[in-house]
């Protein structure tokens, strides 16, 4: 492989000898040792009671408070070397943000934010820590631990390999596991489908409903398909029912992106849901770049990812109980074909499905499939 050279033009550190390049050089050059009694915990109980400790760093410098408190002081070390670096190099961050990428690693940081929580957990009289999880299952849960080369859907966030080897490292271990599933069109969709979703309206006295402005269909049938969503994944790991709060927020937070041409709601005959699918134009392409600022450029990009989308997120899919056997789902997976046929929709990526759930992923035979990402729920006992 051909070397290329490199011009170094920024420097930035933060170590037990200084918390900056020339106070770091200087201390080096007079011989100053960074090696000194531990302060960060008590050692009362630990045979060594030396270590390099950054000193005097004020992480109010880097971050506001309020942010500082929900990093580990890894994350905030690594920010503050960062900004010198940048600074240092005279680099224009904002003109040159395409041409500039950023190659990052960690030594196991992080370890006293988990001891903290564990120890937490033990004085509140907890028996067990389990998660990654949130306070819903619409919320990201779960540890990529396969796939790290696919964008993420939005429902679901990135992390890079080495954040499982850290948790196994403290003691946790597996308690569940989900796939994602990258799903392709069939070259001819069978007529078979269309007949048997048809049908099924038919003999079940149901409806698709009909309304296609965004704000009254959302209103009409908002609190039909939270129903519905509560009632089909009650019994499901993770999932807590809603409050009426966090529906709000998750309305809100998807009104921008969300598109009635990928929205399928089955209603009986008095207008009650007892289904509904939906998906979501894929973003993970549009905000790819984006270091999280929803600037007007970025805002354009999103915006066109929403109307053009390539590739859609499989959002939900629900169907009440007492329809489950009456072959509702068959007039979804027609539909997810159908849209996408209709829109030139290049793949369908699903969010999370539990390892154990058969009767979802067994619906994807029907599609052209694999399995290409895999996130992980780990558990530890206190």
């Amino acid at each position: 492989m051909e070397k290329r050279r490199v011009v170094i033009t920024g420097l930035g550190t933060v170590n037990p000898l200084g918390n900056n390049t020339a106070d770091s050089w200087a201390a080096a050059k007079s011989g100053k040792c960074g090696i000194g009694p531990i302060t960060q915990f008590d050692t009362t109980d630990f045979k060594c009671k030396l270590a390099g400790e950054v000193k005097g760093f004020d992480p109010d410098t880097i971050v506001d408070k309020k942010e500082a408190r929900k990093m580990a002081r890894f994350t905030v070390l690594a920010l503050a070397a960062a900004a010198e670096a940048v600074a240092d190099s005279g680099l224009d961050t904002e003109a040159e943000a395409k041409q500039i990428g950023v190659i990052l690693s960690s030594g196991i940081g992080g370890l006293p934010t988990i001891e903290e929580q564990h120890t937490r957990g033990e004085e509140k009289g907890m028996e067990k820590v389990c998660g990654p999880l949130s306070f819903s299952d619409l919320e990201r849960e779960g540890l990529l631990i396969d796939g790290f080369d696919q964008l993420s859907t939005f429902e679901e966030q990135y992390n890079y390999d080495y954040y499982a080897r850290l948790i196994e490292a403290c003691g946790y271990s597996k308690e569940v596991d989900w796939y994602e599933y990258y799903l392709t069109c069939p070259e001819t969709i069978p007529d078979i489908y269309r007949k048997t979703a048809e049908r099924m309206l038919e003999m079940n006295g149901l409806h698709v409903a009909t309304e296609r402005n965004k704000r009254k269909f959302i209103e009409k049938y908002k609190d039909g398909i939270f129903h519905c969503l509560d009632a089909c994944y009650a019994p499901l790991y993770g999932t807590v029912p809603m409050t009426e709060e966090m529906k709000k927020q998750i309305v809100d937070q998807f009104m921008l992106i969300i598109r009635i041409d990928f929205v399928s709601v089955i209603c009986d005959k008095d207008e009650n849901v007892v289904a509904f699918g939906l998906c979501f134009p894929s973003m993970g392409e549009a905000l790819a770049g984006t270091n999280g600022k929803l600037t007007p450029r970025n805002l354009c990009r999103l915006l066109r990812a929403v109307r053009n989308p390539k590739v859609l997120d499989l959002g939900l899919i629900a169907v009440l109980p007492e329809y489950r056997l009456r072959g509702v789902n068959a007039y979804f997976l027609y539909g997810l074909m159908k849209w996408m046929k209709e829109h030139n929709i290049e793949h369908l990526e699903t969010n999370l499905c539990l390892e154990y759930n058969q009767a979802v992923q067994s619906q994807w035979d029907v599609f052209p499939h694999r399995i290409h990402k895999k996130r992980r729920s780990y558990i530890k006992t206190l």
